[in-house]
């Protein structure tokens, strides 16, 4: 994910047109657009603009070259588009396993942008892993995850063809999601 992709979601998370947010940093309205659908470079000075404009900040941080949740929402997309059903689980178990392995600070900056909307599976998916990683490690959880419900009732797991978990193994932020995942099978080998 690029910052001009972090502008863009913040600005249409924030219900912002191209026009207001080109209004408030001063940039035109065409050269935004090009920006934002990728046919023109910004420069850095653009950029901070338009962040401005849209009333983010742009933050530069070592994640360690783990990506960050929206980037793991993105890849499920692709791999949706793709047909591939195991390549969604394979990512899910990644972050899983990043949000144990990273150091506190890195794990907040992990999932402190909402990743994009995926469908109501999905989103409790990334939702339930986020809080139950966050919530173990003692850290908060963001309320984009807090705000995802989910269905208690759909028995739904990431892995093809058949729910795995058994309820007393499943963590409770995915259990109330409906998501049966056992801990075990969010870990890779």
């Amino acid at each position: 994910m690029t910052t001009v992709d972090s502008i863009s979601r913040a600005r249409r998370r924030k219900r912002l047109s191209v026009a207001e947010v080109a209004r408030r940093s001063g940039l035109q309205a065409s050269n935004l657009s090009a920006i934002e659908s990728g046919s023109r470079e910004p420069t850095a000075r653009n950029l901070e603009r338009a962040a401005r404009g849209t009333g983010v900040h742009i933050l530069v941080a070592d994640l360690g070259g783990r990506p960050p949740v929206t980037e793991i929402a993105d890849a499920i997309a692709r791999f949706a588009a793709a047909g591939d059903e195991w390549g969604q689980a394979r990512v899910t178990v990644q972050l899983s396993n990043d949000l144990v392995s990273a150091d506190p600070f890195t794990k907040v900056l992990m999932v402190a942008e909402p990743p994009r909307a995926l469908g109501s599976k999905w989103d409790s998916v990334l939702a339930g892993v986020v809080e139950w990683r966050l919530a173990t490690a003692g850290l908060p959880v963001p309320d984009w995850a807090a705000r995802v419900e989910g269905d208690p009732q759909a028995r739904w797991s990431i892995w093809p063809g058949a729910v795995h978990a058994i309820a007393d193994e499943v963590p409770e932020p995915l259990l109330r999601r409906g998501v049966w995942l056992g801990a075990g099978e969010l870990e890779s080998v």
